[in-house]
């Protein structure tokens, strides 16, 4: 079916119903609302409401975040590949009665949180203060019993290590002032100290001690260090209890509500997807209005099913004048490569759907870039496995088909060319059973005949250059442009296939009656562009034109064919690595350790071989659809179907959608 085609419907029903008709629309998932704007209709105020969502939807993915944190969930190792958990409308209607308490369990988590995160931070702060007073634990007194009748006592730290003596000593000297200095502990470099000095020398001895660099020590008020220390010992303790009892609390938070909290997140996704289609409506003062696009195969089931639901008043419209939002829909050949489509643009109003037209070619272009039937083999049998095995989300099950039909390409070529994980047959019959055998290529050999594959790869780019101008010629004809079709066609067709065999000649020896033909049909082809490519304005203007048509012509498609050689590039290193692989492996004379790195590291490095060969065709036969040939028929600009629907992350119904069933 490719582009799905697409009609207006406009609903009217009772405004009581809105929200009923819009819920059910959402269920449906197959209409696409417009914004209605008239000076009649008044408008429903939604953005309060969804601003309410965003942040409930904020708060829940926080507590999540939480919940994940501390308790992280156990994942099967292939996630992705089960896809979403499906629910009946009965099941979801159950889950809906509990987001209240979801909510509550919400805010009771971020909550918890929050106090765990006070708790560390108290943690931290005793665990400083614990550090700070570690070496004053021997020290008897607090920052208020430092002085006596006539002396003072100035307890801190000093950036070095020395004896009581030699400190004395030289605070001495430099306060010029006696200084009697004990030291309590020495640690890391530096002196914990007691400096004692007469009250009237305070001032003297402060200075002096300020020179040297001196930080007073942080002790304690009243009591001595060593009581302090072990009341910050009970109140770390204390705290650490209680984030225990916290964490414990989340765990088991997580255990209970950690898929009620993913629920309520997609719950309120949905209803903010309501309320924002809301928006869009129009109403009277007894109607709701409401406008968009729908498939028209299911249109007349969805109209039906609103006159009866709601007693609502549906039409259905066509609107050739406007330009519909873009869907599509091809058979199982060609589905995966509508991935392909959307990453370069969607079709637009005048435009085919392109996924039908490159999916032969595409599976043809991956399968010779990476030409090995070993890889191919894997691939078809991975994809296979899982396609049979998960229960894949259609997204997932098409890009599991689309390196499946790209397998089997490459399978094919890769008989074709004789690579089986590189020479692996070969290699495995002369060291283990100490035979030799042949080529196994049903064709030939890439590696011994590179010139013959080069020019393969050109005429099979010719080709696929080809397809994309008869795609624009066709699109001409529909469109009643029956001339220029053919001059749109024609002369290019004729001048690259005699080209071809002249341009082949340099590299090859052609069949003479190739050489023979190809020059007049070239001549023809370059005759019949310059008088055709401009088909208005003067002689000379028209002839001119035509000129600077088969100058372009003629340069952009050797560069376009050229860009096809990257098949023989890409071909070449697959095979050549496996090759290389195999090669390194057997260097060893014992057999035991040949079999060993064959089929252990040999393995490992044939898989990463494979994986980095796969992207790289991947990558390049995206390129050469985009570059060379949807630039010769497609323009693109397509709007992308958005109907509004359940779009969840968690589940999904047990009929998404009635109508695709």
């Amino acid at each position: 079916m490719a582009k799905v085609p697409m009609i207006k419907i406009e609903i009217v029903g009772l405004l009581a119903d809105a929200k009923q008709i819009v819920e059910r629309l959402q269920r449906r998932g197959v209409v696409e609302l417009e914004n209605i704007t008239s000076p009649d209709l008044v408008k429903v105020e939604t953005a309060g409401s969804v601003a309410i969502f965003e942040k409930n939807l904020a708060t829940a993915g926080a507590a999540l975040a939480v919940l994940d944190h501390y308790a992280p969930p156990k994942k099967p190792l292939l996630a992705s590949l089960y896809g979403r958990k499906t629910m009946t409308t009965a099941h979801f209607a159950e889950e809906k009665e509990k987001t209240a308490g979801t909510q509550e369990i919400c805010r009771r988590v971020l909550e918890l949180d929050r106090a765990i995160r006070d708790g560390e931070q108290e943690q931290s702060r005793l665990a400083l203060r614990r550090d700070q007073l570690a070496v004053w634990k021997t020290f008897p007194y607090g920052a208020s019993e430092l002085a006596t009748g006539k002396t003072v006592l100035i307890p801190g730290l000093l950036p070095r290590a020395a004896s009581d003596a030699v400190l004395s000593d030289l605070l001495s000297e430099s306060a010029g002032v006696p200084v009697q200095v004990d030291v309590i502990e020495a640690v890391k470099g530096q002196s914990a100290i007691v400096a004692t000095v007469m009250k009237e020398d305070r001032e003297a001895a402060e200075r002096a001690l300020r020179n040297m660099e001196f930080t007073p020590a942080p002790l304690p008020k009243t009591g001595s260090a060593a009581e302090e220390l072990a009341r910050l010992e009970q109140a770390r303790a204390a705290v650490r209890d209680d984030l225990k009892d916290k964490k414990k609390t989340l765990k088991a938070i997580a255990g209970e509500s950690r898929a009620d909290v993913v629920f309520y997140q997609d719950f309120l996704r949905m209803r903010m997807d309501k309320y924002r289609a809301l928006d869009r409506v129009a109403m009277s003062e007894t109607a709701v209005f409401l406008r968009g696009w729908v498939p028209a195969k299911w249109a007349k089931e969805l109209a039906a099913e609103f006159e009866e639901k709601h007693g609502a008043f549906v039409t259905l419209t066509e609107a050739p004048e406007e330009e519909p939002p873009v869907l599509l829909q091809n058979d199982a050949f060609a589905a995966p490569l509508e991935s392909i489509t959307e990453m370069y643009a969607l079709p637009g109003k005048k435009d085919p759907d392109p996924s039908p037209i490159m999916a032969l070619a595409y599976y043809i272009l991956f399968g010779m870039m990476l030409s090995d039937a070993g890889y191919g083999l894997m691939m078809v049998l991975l994809t296979v496995f899982v396609l049979a095995r998960f229960p894949l989300e259609q997204k997932m099950k098409n890009t599991m088909r689309l390196f499946r039909n790209c397998g089997i390409s490459t399978l094919i070529w890769g008989a074709l060319f004789g690579s089986w994980w590189g020479d692996l047959p070969q290699v495995v019959a002369k060291n283990f059973f100490g035979k030799e055998i042949g080529s196994t290529a049903l064709w030939f050999e890439p590696i011994k005949d590179p010139i013959k594959l080069l020019l393969f790869c050109f005429g099979v780019g010719i080709l696929h250059l080809f397809l994309g101008v008869g795609v624009k010629g066709v699109m001409l004809w529909k469109e009643g442009k029956k001339l220029d079709a053919l001059c749109e066609t024609i002369p290019i067709y004729l001048t690259i296939l005699g080209v071809a065999p002249l341009g082949a000649g340099i590299f090859t020896p052609v069949p003479p009656v190739l050489s023979t033909i190809g020059m007049p049909v070239m001549l023809t082809g370059v005759v019949l562009l310059v008088l055709t490519a401009k088909r208005s304005g003067g002689f000379f203007s028209r002839i001119f034109g035509g000129l600077y048509a088969l100058y372009n012509a003629a340069t952009g498609w050797l560069g376009d064919i050229l860009s096809y050689s990257r098949l023989l590039a890409l071909g070449l290193a697959t095979g050549s690595i496996a090759g290389v692989v195999n090669m390194i492996c057997v260097m060893p004379s014992n057999t035991v350790l040949k079999a060993i790195l064959l089929f252990g590291a040999g393995t490992v490095v044939h898989i990463a071989n494979l994986a980095i060969n796969l992207l790289g065709a991947y990558v390049h036969s995206d390129r050469l659809q985009f570059v060379e040939l949807f630039s010769k028929f497609y323009e693109g600009g397509g709007r992308a179907f958005s109907p509004l629907k359940a779009d969840t992350k968690s589940f999904r119904f047990e009929k998404e959608n009635i109508y695709h069933d």
